[in-house]
């Protein structure tokens, strides 16, 4: 047995200000709702309210352990930064990166999940990721205020450059195995032909 948190976990309104009704409490801010047998939430944008153990005893005593959690805190938080990636939600973005930093997670497990779905949801590499790849090198100089915000916003930019995108399409190695010297030159080549191919379509803007 189990009471829900009195407040809202999209912003933060009071629920006792809602109404109940066939089961689902509606926030009436937002109008976020969930299901009061559980504290689910309907809404995407919204998220689960927390609960905290009831336990009725004899004499019938309520008695209520007022610490409201998740029951797996960090693997609810990586399945919402994954919520917020798939559908560009910046708010559940914002809450995740803060809720699986307060659940221990280390900033570079954020990047790695950040980098993967950005891998894996588009066909190719664009600004998003090379930002989150900037604020991965950046975070043994970052304070800890400053690095929820950097993980933010390389959360964001892969989210916003992934939404609508193909998704990757696996491929196959080559079947020899060139040497390292003429893999460098290749990506020397590379870089360097998208580079110019840039400057070109800037010229003719």
């Amino acid at each position: 047995m189990f009471t829900l948190d009195n407040r809202c976990p999209h912003m933060g309104f009071p629920l006792d200000r809602g109404s109940a009704e066939d089961g689902i409490l509606t926030c009436h801010w937002h109008h976020a709702r969930f299901e009061l047998a559980s504290g689910c939430t309907f809404d995407l944008w919204a998220d689960d309210v927390p609960t905290c153990p009831v336990e009725i005893r004899a004499g019938g005593e309520i008695w209520v352990k007022p610490v409201f959690s998740y029951a797996d805190p960090s693997g609810h938080w990586r399945q919402r930064l994954a919520d917020g990636l798939a559908h560009n939600l910046s708010l559940v973005l914002a809450k995740a990166v803060n809720g699986q930093l307060a659940a221990g997670l280390s900033p570079s497990d954020v990047v790695r999940q950040v980098a993967l779905f950005g891998t894996r949801n588009r066909d190719g590499w664009d600004t998003g990721l090379t930002i989150l790849t900037a604020v991965g090198q950046l975070l043994p100089f970052l304070s800890e205020e400053e690095t929820p915000l950097a993980l933010f916003h390389g959360a964001r930019r892969v989210a916003a450059d992934c939404e609508g995108a193909a998704p990757s399409r696996a491929r196959s190695p080559l079947a020899s195995q060139p040497a390292l010297a003429t893999l460098k030159g290749w990506l020397r080549r590379w870089a360097t032909v998208r580079h110019r191919w840039r400057t070109f379509a800037r010229l003719h803007q």
